[in-house]
């Protein structure tokens, strides 16, 4: 778990889950927009499933990639759908065709191993919703674990007092390596800045003039792009602004 940037007091708390050897349980994973939470979540079930290391994970064998893939037979991730995770995403997850149907979790696992359900926006559950995943946490078959993720602790009470809650801190712009300029641009968001310095994207020249434009297309389009051009054309203005005052205090010598 020490592949994992900083966050020391969660990747003991998470450590220690590991060594106490539950048959299940519930996690609710917590912090504010731009903590990696989802990073935790497959770190945890990698912990658990990883055949090459004890109370951790390799990540480099087949259980591990996969599961860094999200195409882990015995893993399960749930999204928030138009802005909720509404109770049929619940339902259609777990396979639930009535309230004292066989659940998917009770199942015997694809890959022998330990079956994870990875809950996203956990605080944006609808009522109905809620209600549904209490029922499913309340009691988790053996070999199962539920990891909630949330960006506030804004969730049904009955629901936190089933899980074991970890925060998850932001990370800050010297540990993540990059100057406090990008840092602020990006909110502090882990998976955005790690995204641009994997080298996918370029910055190229922009020009500031353009910055409304792209920052329109990625407010309407929510595209990765159009950011990463509108921190340029903002890096561009900045230098345009800074010549403008070298030009003026020219003039004024």
């Amino acid at each position: 778990i020490n592949l994992i940037t900083g966050n020391e007091d969660a990747k003991r708390a998470v450590v220690n889950q590991w060594r106490m050897n539950k048959s299940s349980g519930t996690y609710l994973f917590y912090g504010k927009k731009g903590a990696y939470l989802k990073e935790f979540a497959l770190a945890f079930a990698k912990g658990i499933n990883c055949n090459e290391s004890v109370h951790d994970f390799c990540d480099k064998c087949r259980v591990c990639e996969n599961i860094n893939k999200e195409i882990y037979s015995d893993l399960h991730i749930i999204s928030a759908s138009e802005g909720t995770v509404k109770i049929d995403q619940i339902r259609e997850l777990i396979k639930i065709e009535k309230p004292d149907a066989i659940m998917l979790f009770t199942e015997t696992s694809y890959e022998m191993g330990k079956k994870v359900f990875i809950i996203e926006d956990v605080n944006k559950l609808r009522k109905e919703a809620s209600n549904a995943l209490l029922k499913i946490i309340e009691e988790p078959p053996k070999d199962t674990y539920f990891i909630l993720l949330a960006n506030s602790l804004n969730i049904l009470p009955t629901i936190k007092s089933r899980s074991l809650a970890i925060e998850i801190q932001k990370l800050t712009h010297e540990e993540l390596g990059v100057e406090e300029s990008l840092y602020n641009f990006f909110l502090g968001d882990v998976k955005d800045i790690r995204e641009f310095k994997s080298g996918a994207y370029t910055l190229s020249k922009e020009s500031y003039k353009n910055t409304a434009i792209y920052m329109k297309e990625y407010l309407e389009t929510g595209e990765f792009l159009p950011k990463i051009r509108a921190y340029g054309a903002l890096e561009d203005f900045i230098l345009e602004k800074s010549r403008s005052e070298e030009r003026r205090v020219g003039k004024e010598c």
